[in-house]
């Protein structure tokens, strides 16, 4: 809808209605939404990822009983990341200049 009318206040301008329903916005509330896109609350702060083993157990666990990923696609997948977690490591330009 804002592609087609341009802003929120157009489209209540319009009387458009999705479905049989008329949208219907206090100024205020199209306010607090303006300022949730344009001004979005931003971490500044995040906590250090530290990468661990994979535990593969658990990603099939995840991936295919919890989220009805295909088990076949999943194991080929982890087979994949076997292989290249086994194949030689690349250096990092920190270890290459010491």
């Amino acid at each position: 809808l804002i592609k087609k009318y341009g802003s929120l206040e157009n489209i209540l301008k319009n009387n458009v209605k999705i479905g049989n329903i008329e949208i219907q916005l206090e100024n205020e509330l199209i306010d607090q939404i303006k300022d949730i896109f344009l001004y979005p609350d931003v971490k500044k702060k995040y906590p250090k990822i530290m990468w661990g083993k994979i535990n593969y157990d658990k990603v099939k666990e995840l991936l295919i009983e919890e989220h009805n990923f295909s088990k076949i696609r999943v194991e080929n997948a982890i087979e994949r990341l076997k292989k290249q977690a086994s194949s030689k490591k690349q250096v990092s330009l920190d270890n290459f200049c010491k």
